[in-house]
């Protein structure tokens, strides 16, 4: 699929969004996002840079930032480190930023549930030397930190189906760039929490930009339409409407939209 190059082939629909008076938002994914894509995602950090682009762009007052990520909402926060801005974790189903707190309630019954079944998963995988599991409140990433044969990801995602069939449909697994995610079953998506933060900022979807590189993030894409949606890296089957190469393009991105937040 062919989609065109964001800052290089519609600068001026990035510059017409940017010049419009009313509030707006830059929601952003973390990993392969605002950063490059690791192995190890303990590891992963936001570049200094990147982390004062973020922080002015916020500060102009025309742009507000929110980070809508799969790790938990701790661990975000902790791993960007810019106080004024939105952050989402989970999958967006935990909610904080400045007068904003949300948390998913289906996750947070499933919250005890989730305990056993990473409890589960450490004894089953234990020995496993090449594989993570990142237990993170209210879902769960089996990670592995290199390339692994077809082989050894099969025999994880079966007994992960497996595991998770006992729970009697309280549960999704998801697949992800080296891992697999386990979350409890509910209708609230990184796409629920685009949605949920303009509406608390004052936003309309017209004046959001969402920039992501990940499956989950077509949730996104999909609930925001009129927005600028922008996928990192290969385009594929994506509900996107323009796309840049990597997170070195997004930083491009970003150093643009703070001289045009500053009407430069």
């Amino acid at each position: 699929m062919l989609l065109p190059h964001l800052w290089k082939e519609a600068f001026s629909d990035v510059r017409r969004w940017a010049s419009n008076v009313q509030p707006h938002s830059l929601l952003l994914d973390f990993d392969g996002t605002l950063t490059p894509e690791l192995p190890d995602p303990e590891i992963v950090f936001v570049d200094s840079i990147v982390r004062r682009i973020l922080k002015e762009i916020q500060e102009t007052g025309r742009i507000a930032i929110g980070v809508i990520s799969d790790r938990s909402l701790d661990e975000i926060k902790g791993r960007i480190g810019v106080c004024e801005i939105v952050y989402a974790g989970n999958h967006g189903m935990e909610i904080m930023g400045p007068g904003v707190r949300f948390i998913d309630r289906a996750a947070l019954a499933a919250r005890d549930e989730i305990q056993l079944l990473a409890l589960r998963f450490k004894y089953d995988l234990q020995g496993n030397q090449d594989v993570q599991i990142r237990n993170k409140g209210l879902s769960i990433t089996i990670h592995w930190s290199t390339p692994q044969l077809p082989e050894f990801q099969k025999e994880i995602r079966n007994l992960v189906i497996d595991t998770v069939a006992d729970g009697g449909g309280r549960f999704t697994v998801r697949d992800a760039t080296n891992s697999i995610d386990i979350l409890p079953s509910t209708n609230w998506t990184k796409g629920s929490a685009a949605v949920w933060i303009n509406k608390h900022l004052g936003v309309d979807a017209r004046n959001s930009m969402y920039v992501g590189d990940d499956a989950t993030d077509e949730d996104a894409f999909c609930r925001l339409q009129q927005a600028i949606t922008v996928k990192v890296g290969p385009a594929g089957d994506t509900r996107a409407r323009y796309t840049v190469k990597d997170s070195a393009e997004v930083l491009t991105l970003l150093k643009l939209l703070l001289i045009l937040s500053r009407g430069q």
